[in-house]
């Protein structure tokens, strides 16, 4: 449950995986072609937990036990340290030390955080070179609609849900000018775009927008081995130093953050310019941070599951599973039916 601070954040891309059947079963979640959301909640500014990869309004209360009674807490991976004598530590890793088999091993297998420093080593990963240049960008995606959060002042989190719909290349323009086009510096924050549905009602992983810089970075990274993309998205914003455009001009202002709030998929979060902090909980610790909804569930994985809102842990429905098997029954009779009588006509 990461609570985001972005502190002289310009320009980063969050890939979010799964595993083989999680990744495609999580994505019947979706709702109105979003990627499944985040759960949000509230405590303070500081350490909010908020539930969406999306927007929801702040709990209304602060009646915390009410929302956690007759739960059942069955996670099993690593937890941070409680102890102020003994803090936690994140792993600080080099790219060149890890292998996607020791990468799922000793980190995503133990849903334990780590930090990986270097650079992607994929051919296909061109974004740190051609993602600098303003002009690069609007060649390539300029004259396409995305969504863009909107604040009243710096202020004020990002993630409310206040959106408003521009072209790409105008997003850039008020970034390299520090401002939304009416003077409130660094209140435009680029956010998950709306993916299209497939022909089975399954979202896409990637939005109309995304496809279009598609050929600048890898659809499943090397790193990440077998497991599956579910989403793959950028967000851009102008924090301290702005976006400083194709001159590298730099602006001061504050930065951005965004409420905490947890993902149903593990996020492999690339920081492309400028810094990003995160606040970061167990699963175990969401009956502390006032839970939007009425906890149910926490999977030995790390899934959460809320009332009306209860999952496998691999975040398919219940009884998906007989529903795929019975379908996949149904299609192998129908295909050796089509044979058998094929077979018939011929011999005839």
């Amino acid at each position: 449950m990461p609570d985001e601070d972005d502190d002289d954040k310009k320009r980063c891309a969050e890939a979010d995986c799964a595993d083989g059947d999680g990744g495609d079963r999580d994505r019947d979640d979706s709702k109105n072609g979003r990627p499944p959301p985040r759960k949000r909640g509230r405590k303070s500014d500081s350490s909010s937990y908020s539930a969406n990869d999306d927007d929801g309004a702040p709990a209304k209360t602060t009646d915390a036990p009410s929302r956690t009674e007759g739960y059942v807490d069955e996670y099993a991976g690593y937890r941070l340290s409680s102890s102020s004598a003994t803090p936690s530590t994140i792993e600080r890793v080099h790219v060149s030390t890890l292998t996607p088999e020791s990468f799922f091993r000793d980190y995503v297998s133990q849903r334990k955080p780590v930090a990986i420093t270097g650079n992607l080593t994929d051919e296909e990963w061109k974004v740190p070179e051609r993602w600098t240049s303003t002009a690069y960008l609007k060649k390539k995606a300029g004259d396409a609609m995305v969504s863009v959060e909107k604040r009243s002042s710096t202020s004020e989190k990002f993630g409310r849900g206040n959106e408003v719909k521009m072209t790409f290349g105008e997003f850039l323009d008020a970034l390299d000018r520090g401002d939304d086009g009416k003077g409130g510096g660094g209140n435009l924050y680029l956010t998950t775009q709306d993916v299209e549905t497939d022909s089975g009602g399954r979202p896409r992983v990637l939005s109309p927008f995304m496809r279009l810089l598609r050929e600048d970075f890898p659809l499943r990274p090397k790193l990440a081995g077998n497991l599956i993309p579910q989403n793959v998205n950028v967000w851009m914003g102008g924090g301290r130093g702005g976006s400083g455009g194709d001159n590298g001009a730099q602006k001061k202002e504050e930065g951005s953050s965004s409420g905490l709030h947890h993902d149903y998929h593990d996020n492999l979060y690339v920081v492309l310019s400028g810094t990003k902090s995160f606040d970061l909980y167990a699963p175990s610790d969401a009956p502390y941070l006032y839970p939007c909804g009425q906890l149910r569930k926490i999977h030995a994985n790390g899934r959460i599951n809320y009332s009306g809102e209860e999952t496998l842990p691999d975040g398919s429905k219940r009884g998906a599973e007989r529903a795929l098997d019975a379908a996949v029954r149904q299609e192998r009779c129908a295909r050796e039916l089509e044979e058998a009588e094929g077979a018939v006509g011929t011999s005839s």
